[in-house]
């Protein structure tokens, strides 16, 4: 979660939508945008779309052009399974073939999805959705309430969802109202962020309005942890005692199957499940880009004297802004200027131990006598395409080179559970690798190994064969000519390349840290070309690290596939709070921080029975600035993610709600996987 694409910009809004696009289910009805990386979509590029697949491939129908502001739009859209029909005003579009439903019944409308809410230079807003299915009619009611102009700066996702009961044979109608408004002008409602880096022009109960109530509220907070003594139950390093039985006490974090669950063993020997929190160890962290947007704020942190820290350049390695961490301005209040770093950290501490929580969890640098985890990246090594030319000994010596200098300082660490390397999709290696190495004219060592690979493996050592099926330009040696094989060749070498290139870091890192446990790159379930990169990934780990924002369960068959522990590196459930605090509305989003803390305590119990899962990690410790954490246009009210999904507010403030059932929930998880497991 932590990284940013640097991709196309891209704006999306979903009218209606029962898909599952990766496994070429389902259909929707949207209007879609792109502009290049950092600018905003404009009108004149806007298209709408259906799309209808057949479980084998996707076809896509595009209707309507030439879009105005303020212009109403009927849309109508009939799937039937031989064909589909779409039609906005009088055009009419025609599209012969079936559709294959996808295994969930509940359609989405109205929906401007994470990564596809792009700035643009207009909004679409549905005012009208009536979906029928032979005899059913359903209807679907889009809210208003919450969204004044100045929040509908921040947030004009309105989604809604229900569900719609469909059989194999049915033919769907759905006819759509929609409008093309003018984004609202934040002129009049600037300074849109107050001191505290709230929204100015919101209003809800909690809301910081004073510094006399921020001190007041930071008192009471203090309150609270004094209230909540640490426990008693474990060991210092998370380990839970007193339990009957216990593992080898080796000095480092291990894993030990008991009973037919697999259980993460302190370095005392003692069995945990792991509950941690991601980026909690960094009171800089989120910043926000003020470049080109500082008259959003009412107060932004000095630059001088003892903040310089709080400011920030080309966050993300592309967009040579400069970044502020706003929501420190609540700690300076809290901490005072000379101690907000060393206090903010400290009492980071204090929490984790008094919420139940074992550790840390991603992207948290280490913290004195707190379990983390760690997160290796080697921007030293250069990589032929995504990632590193394994095959090349060259980079392999500068791989060990590189690894020895990042896991030194940590080795002899008992507090590191294990190390990662690389984050979800950054890691996937994809057919396009193979196709870009294949077909350049320097032979190197990657593009000799595919070749040799191919030739023995594929076509059995007969050269004339493979140079039938491939593109081969001449008679030459092949390494020295751009190539172009046949899709199923691509995916043979994608699968032999990513199996060599994760073994490679597996070996390395445990020849360079032979003490902690390796935790790979935290997979995504369906983030992926298929399920076979978890099957090329699962070998070469100690644990399976795997991110998932969704409720549990859902992927048993997957964490079973293999006998071998898995951790939860990222869930969350961010509230959206209705709209009325300015926050994004994520995918798994809530509406409540009560309901969030109950879907923790849901999915903390679920995962804890899970005879595979060693331990879930919580995304993240403080809400993202509301401003987003960029990159975007300089114009651009909301630069990039921005959703709440913090244990803490940006005044420094716990949600009470979620943070007392998160704790009750961990003080929990060891006895009921105990329980469990008999």
């Amino acid at each position: 979660m932590i990284g940013a694409a640097h991709a196309d910009t891209m704006n999306r809004t979903y009218l209606a939508d029962m898909s599952d696009f990766g496994n070429k289910l389902g259909f929707y009805v949207d209007f879609e945008n792109s502009a290049p990386d950092g600018q905003t979509c404009r009108l004149s590029t806007l298209k709408a779309y259906l799309g209808v697949a057949d479980g084998k491939s996707w076809r896509f129908v595009q209707a309507g052009s030439d879009f105005r502001l303020n212009q109403a739009i009927h849309i109508l859209a009939t799937i039937t399974p031989d064909g589909s029909t779409f039609m906005i005003g009088p055009q009419r579009v025609k599209s012969p073939g079936a559709y294959a439903l996808a295994k969930s019944n509940t359609m989405k409308a109205g929906e401007v999805p994470a990564w596809a809410s792009g700035p643009a230079e207009y909004r679409i807003v549905e005012k009208e959705l009536t979906v029928r299915v032979g005899a059913a009619q359903y209807e679907f009611k889009f809210p208003s309430a919450g969204f004044s102009p100045a929040l509908l700066l921040f947030e004009n996702s309105l989604r809604v969802t229900r569900t719609v009961a469909i059989s194999p044979t049915d033919t769907i109608f759905i006819d759509a109202a929609i409008t093309i408004e003018p984004l609202v002008d934040a002129s009049p409602f600037k300074p849109l962020l107050d001191r505290f880096a709230q929204v100015a022009q919101a209003q809800y109960p909690g809301k910081i309005t004073s510094e006399a109530q921020l001190k007041a509220a930071f008192k009471a907070d203090d309150a609270q942890l004094a209230a909540w003594k640490p426990r008693n139950d474990v060991d210092a390093y998370g380990g839970q005692l007193h339990v009957g039985w216990a593992g080898k006490e080796s000095g480092f974090y291990t894993t030990s199957k008991h009973n037919g669950y697999w259980w993460l063993l302190s370095p005392l020997g003692n069995p945990l499940f792991y509950t941690g929190v991601c980026t909690a160890t960094s009171p800089e962290w989120d910043s926000t880009p003020i470049t080109g947007r500082g008259d959003l704020f009412a107060e932004l942190p000095p630059k001088t004297g003892l903040t310089p820290s709080l400011w920030s350049q080309n966050v993300w390695g592309s967009d040579q802004k400069e970044y502020a961490a706003v929501h420190a301005l609540n700690l300076i209040r809290r901490f005072g200027q000379t101690n907000f770093h060393n206090g903010a950290l400290a009492e980071c501490k204090k929490r984790l131990t008094a919420w139940g929580f074992s550790g840390l969890g991603k992207w948290s640098p280490a913290l004195d006598g707190v379990p983390c985890v760690t997160d290796i990246s080697l921007p030293s090594v250069p990589k032929i395409d995504r990632h590193f030319d394994v095959f090349d000994p060259e980079i392999r010596v500068k791989i060990k080179s590189a690894l020895e200098k990042e896991l030194a300082p940590s080795r002899n660490n008992p507090f590191v559970v294990g190390n990662s390397f690389g984050n979800e999709y950054d890691e996937i290696v994809i057919p396009s690798e193979i196709e870009h190495i294949l077909a350049a004219t320097t032979p190197s060592p990657a593009k000799l190994a595919f070749i040799e690979q191919a030739l023995n493996h594929i076509y059995a050592g007969d050269e004339s064969r493979l140079r039938g099926s491939w593109t081969v330009s001449n008679a030459g040696r092949l390494a020295n000519q751009p190539l172009k094989a046949p899709a199923a060749d691509v995916e043979a070498l994608r699968r032999f390349y990513a199996s060599r290139y994760y073994e490679t870091l597996y070996h390395d890192f445990k020849e360079v840290d032979p003490n902690h446990l390796y935790l790979g790159f935290w997979i995504v379930p369906d983030w992926w070309v298929s399920d076979e990169d978890w099957n090329l990934i699962a070998p070469n780990v100690d644990v399976i690290g795997f991110d998932r924002y969704s409720d549990w369960p859902g992927i048993e068959n997957l964490l079973a596939r293999y006998d071998k522990p898995v951790l939860l590196g990222e869930f969350s459930f961010p509230s959206w709070y209705g709209g009325a605090r300015g926050f994004g509305r994520y995918s798994v989003y809530t509406d409540s921080d009560a309901e969030s803390g109950a879907r923790y305590a849901a999915l903390i119990a679920a995962a804890s029975k899970c005879p595979q899962c060693i331990g879930a990690m919580w995304f993240q410790y403080r809400d993202e600035p509301i401003t987003g954490r960029g990159p975007a246009p300089d114009n651009a009210v909301v630069a990039g993610e921005h959703y709440a999904f913090g244990l803490i507010n940006a005044c420094d403030l716990p949600k009470t709600d979620l943070v007392t059932r998160a704790r009750e929930a961990n003080l929990k998880a060891n006895a009921v996987r105990l329980a469990a497991g008999g």
